[in-house]
């Protein structure tokens, strides 16, 4: 069963996270279709992605914790693969956990005016680090009171501290985000990427980013052609034939 949908939008993809049931709470299936996903983006010839939450109820209640993915980071672009072009959260209801990590790694965010954010983990007696990440994309202090208090903030406090661009009333979060979705696809898509590639740069990844980056690598060759070649050449006793894939 699908629980993300891709629509194809001109120059525009939408990435619909599609499990209301669970307030979009991310399984392992779920993950590996929000790595399909941007696997798809960076590698097609779309030049911009919305990613949003089918209703208003919530954008992300965080991990499924009946059947939480082994490795969240597959979730995050950027992380779950590397793509140089932007990507916007259009975020409705609450946005806990992964979700607020989802905004996070995302280029631009905009809300509905309803939204609402939260960091339980501490409370939880569990985390992934993804979220340490968010001190380098908004002030430190606003990032630690985030992680450390745990307490929920409201879309305006979180356009106050830059997690988001724009609030907005409700039910037009999606329709905004496709508005400056379109007028990035209308630019220069070299353009785009290079500012974007420029921007990234100056951003320091922090200790969980870093580790998920190395993964990242180690899977794909753990995945490859060349690795099953290796495998079988040592399995028939003759010379390797790799392709470098």
């Amino acid at each position: 069963m699908s629980t993300v949908r891709v629509e194809r939008l001109g120059h525009v993809e939408l990435i619909t996270m599609d499990r209301p049931q669970r307030r979009h709470a991310v399984d392992r299936e779920m993950a590996l279709q929000l790595e399909a996903a941007w696997e798809g983006f960076a590698r097609g010839n779309a030049r911009a992605a919305v990613l949003c939450a089918s209703g208003d109820q919530a954008f992300c209640a965080g991990l499924d914790l009946d059947d939480p993915p082994p490795d969240p980071w597959i979730c995050l672009p950027g992380l779950a693969v590397e793509t140089d072009k932007p990507v916007i959260a259009a975020v409705s209801g609450w946005s806990v956990g992964l979700g607020l990590a989802l905004t996070m790694a995302a280029d631009l965010a905009v809300a509905g005016r309803s939204a609402r954010f939260l960091y339980p983990e501490g409370r939880l007696g569990m985390t992934g680090g993804l979220i340490s990440g968010l001190a380098s994309r908004v002030p430190y202090k606003r990032a630690m009171q985030v992680m450390l208090l745990g307490e929920p903030f409201t879309a305006e406090q979180a356009c106050a501290m830059d997690l988001i661009n724009e609030v907005v009333d409700d039910g037009t979060h999606c329709e905004r985000a496709l508005q400056w979705a379109e007028r990035i696809a209308g630019h220069a898509p070299l353009v785009m990427r290079t500012l974007k590639r420029l921007a990234k740069a100056s951003l320091a990844d922090s200790a969980a980013e870093a580790a998920a980056r190395m993964q990242r690598e180690v899977r794909a060759v753990a995945r490859s052609a060349d690795r099953a070649e290796g495998a079988a050449a040592a399995r028939e006793r003759r010379d390797p034939d790799f392709r470098g894939n």
